[in-house]
């Protein structure tokens, strides 16, 4: 799996690299570069809150969009998920 790494905290590795083995403009060792780049720890994303915007009910289904990344949802009207499937917003109970 896949980790999400800062990219200022990549860009600093680098910085660090040249700083360490040489001026800007020689060439650092790939072996260098993958060593540095694999002991940064992964980012952790700010979680964000967000809401569901409720639009039309039709019968027993809803349409929502997320208050965050508007990305529409479907879903039974008495269902309503926790998460944002596209932005993974944390919705809060409270729709407005």
């Amino acid at each position: 799996m896949d980790d999400l790494i800062s990219r200022q905290a990549a860009i600093d590795a680098i910085h660090n690299l040249y700083a360490i083995h040489g001026s800007e403009g020689s060439w650092i060792d790939q072996k260098d570069a993958f060593k540095a780049l694999n002991s940064l720890p992964p980012a952790k994303p700010e979680p964000h809150e967000g809401y569901w915007i409720e639009g039309g009910i039709y019968r027993d289904v809803i349409e929502c969009n997320c208050s965050e990344c508007g990305q529409l949802m479907t879903t039974a009207a008495t269902v309503r998920m926790n998460y944002c499937p596209n932005c993974g917003a944390k919705m809060t109970i409270s729709t407005k």
